[in-house]
């Protein structure tokens, strides 16, 4: 489970998660490598992650976020160094945002082509 919360920015509403999780699944995922890979990141196919207690900076608006299992693979890549670091892969249409209430949309993050976000 990821500490703190997780932030979303969909056109101009910000929505925030309280957390996020990833369970381990089949086919070895959720597994970190015991060594680093000296020749780029290591990648770590992950579980698609849940999102929990989620809400908007706008008044009467509800959001739910979604992730599809259908949609492989979700990945982690993780480079050892000074710092650290993490990018989180999403696969194309693995992620939807649905907001309610005063305006209703749908948001598809990568609806074609998978993305990767980090640092």
């Amino acid at each position: 489970m990821a500490e703190g919360p997780v932030v979303f920015e969909a056109g101009p509403i910000v929505v925030t998660c309280t957390s996020s999780s990833t369970l381990p699944g089949a086919e070895g995922r959720n597994t970190v490598p015991d060594r680093p890979s000296p020749t780029g990141p290591a990648s770590v196919r992950i579980s698609p992650p849940g999102f929990k207690d989620c809400t908007t900076d706008a008044p009467g608006l509800r959001v739910s976020v979604e992730t599809n299992e259908q949609t492989r693979p979700w990945q982690v890549l993780l480079r050892h160094g000074s710092p650290s670091t993490a990018r989180l892969s999403t696969p194309a249409g693995g992620f939807v945002l649905r907001t309610s209430g005063l305006l209703a949309c749908t948001a598809v993050a990568a609806p074609t082509r998978r993305i990767t976000v980090g640092p």
